[in-house]
């Protein structure tokens, strides 16, 4: 052989050249020297590590050479009011979480929950936070299929995808397959990225190579899929190569012991508090009554006026007949819910309307009820909810109106981690905490509810004397009551108040001590403080 290639001058016959590991080998080389770029505007700065429980890898790389296309498709997501909107969908099977928009979010008004444990980490091993997270159906556009997904909320995913516009004619896709995403080819935002926890899933047999150094065709319950190296439209400028992979990684050592000593630090720290929030403090402390017995008796805290509430009483009407319809169908379930209605009579914690108590009260709000029945629990099987969250004739709800109430108890993580410290512990719940809490005359007005015992017996309606499970407010008035008990005897029993201040959750106790005397004597002071606010703790 004389010469060698008359391609790139190495000893192989020029028929045997291959362009493609020339191209690798160039790309290679160009890969380790050109500078990384974020694709997702994640690595804003440093976060707090003290708050990561699963840390999520996001990274972007920026390159030179062909284009690679990757796979999206449209999607169809429903409103609260069941309107359709077509979103537009990555697919990504490196991601370990699925992602959405914040501005999708807000048009399909989804309640989003916040977690500050979900953070995405960049190039650069910078952080940050997502902006929380979301539960969501997604349907597809081209058959039947529906799967919920949970989703974490960003700002924004990637830039417009593909980075540059495609040469589509060029492609050679057959004339009868049409791709789910109609114009692919152009650049465009993404709405949703759809993670490997249910790409695999979408996957159908079915895929056409279009050829070499060409995208590929992949059957999906969303359709057509295309991606892969793809041709541009010369004239343009060589586009970026994108990169996306997601990871989970579990916090080290020493940030889970650093979280630790924060969470031993935390108290209340009005300051980081909202306006409505220091609100609903202040005016708690200076409406807040004790009666002869030391039962507290306290106020509802607005941020509406009650005035702005309607009617309710015929749609908790219809609510009321659909339960007793279920109630009338389970002879059981009648008898301990009928037996529930009847304690709450013979405890005084609600009362027969009359026109005496009309007068007291210038509200009126009805709540609608329902019972909630937990086969596993020693205690009380069977609680009955209100929904404080029915919506009235002009569109508010008691809940819409009410403040809702700073959190003042400490994270569940630092009274666990206390809790198994000492060498004796003891455990407890105060008994139906809400119902010892009784509200204000003027307020009991809404907190109206309709009873009837039988179908043909006439509707009685009754008023709530008491809290009620399922207001906005009811957590932070419970607790604040609590607190209340410790701070007025946190001269006479210091440690004990501490105990009551830090190691109760909600109305469950955990705490311990470094020997039998101590604990006993903790239980007896704890029992004698809780009393005179007419709280019974047992277990």
């Amino acid at each position: 052989m004389t010469g060698g290639c008359k391609q790139c001058g190495k000893k192989h016959n020029t028929l045997l050249h291959n362009e493609e590991g020339l191209v690798k080998s160039e790309m290679h080389k160009e890969r380790a020297t050109l500078p990384i770029k974020s694709n997702l505007n994640v690595a804003i700065g440093d976060v707090d590590k003290t708050n990561l429980q699963t840390t999520h890898s996001v990274n972007s790389a920026s390159s030179k050479g062909g284009q690679v296309l990757l796979a999206t498709a449209p999607v169809i997501m429903y409103d609260k009011s069941n309107k359709p909107h077509r979103c537009r969908a990555f697919l990504d099977a490196g991601s370990q979480l699925n992602l959405i928009t914040k501005s999708l979010s807000q048009r399909l008004q989804l309640a989003e929950r916040q977690d500050n444990n979900i953070v995405l980490s960049g190039i650069g091993c910078k952080h940050t936070n997502t902006l929380g997270s979301v539960q969501a159906n997604i349907y597809l556009t081209v058959n039947e299929f529906k799967t919920k997904l949970s989703f974490a909320v960003m700002d924004r995913i990637t830039e417009p995808m593909p980075s540059i516009q495609l040469n589509k004619e060029s492609l050679g896709i057959p004339s009868n397959i049409k791709i789910a995403d109609e114009v692919f080819e152009l650049p465009g935002d993404v709405d949703i990225l759809l993670g490997s926890g249910v790409f695999w899933d979408l996957l159908c047999i079915g895929q056409i190579k279009l050829g070499r150094n060409l995208p590929v065709l992949q059957k999906t319950k969303l359709g057509w899929i295309i991606g892969g190296n793809a041709p541009i439209i010369y004239q343009q400028e060589v586009p970026r190569r994108t990169v996306l992979s997601v990871m989970g990684k579990e916090p080290g050592l020493e940030q889970q012991l650093e979280r630790f000593w924060k969470l031993e630090e935390c108290s209340l720290e009005t300051s980081q508090w909202t306006q409505e929030q220091t609100q609903c403090e202040r005016e708690f402390r200076s409406t807040y009554q004790r009666d002869p017995f030391g039962r507290f008796i306290v106020h509802f805290s607005f941020k509406e006026d009650p005035s702005q509430l309607g009617d309710s009483r015929e749609t908790v009407l219809k609510r009321l007949r659909s339960v007793n319809k279920r109630l009338y169908s389970n002879l059981e379930l009648k008898t301990q819910y009928i037996a529930c209605i009847e304690e709450y009579l013979s405890l005084g914690h609600m009362t027969k309307v009359d026109k005496e108590i009309n007068q007291r009260s210038p509200y009126c709000y009805y709540l609608p009820y329902h019972a909630v029945v937990k086969e596993d629990r020693s205690t009380t099987k069977l609680r009955v909810v209100f929904d404080a969250s029915a919506k009235t004739t002009s569109g508010k709800s008691l809940n819409d109106i009410l403040l809702v109430g700073p959190t003042i108890q400490q994270e569940l993580f630092s009274i666990l981690v206390r809790f198994r410290q000492h060498p004796y512990v003891l455990t407890g719940d105060i008994e139906k905490m809400y119902r010892q809490i009784y509200v204000h005359e003027k307020y009991r007005g809404l907190q109206r509810i309709l009873w009837q015992t039988e179908p043909t017996a006439p509707v009685e309606e009754f008023i709530l004397n008491i809290v009620a499970f399922g207001l906005t407010l009811s957590p932070f008035v419970a607790v604040r009551c609590l607190h209340q008990l410790a701070y007025d005897h946190q001269e006479l029993w210091p440690k004990i108040s501490q105990i009551i201040l830090r190691e109760f959750y909600v109305d469950d106790m955990i705490t311990g001590a470094d020997s039998e005397d101590e604990l006993k004597n903790i239980q007896s002071r704890i029992r004698d403080i809780l009393t005179t606010g007419g709280f019974r703790i047992r277990k």
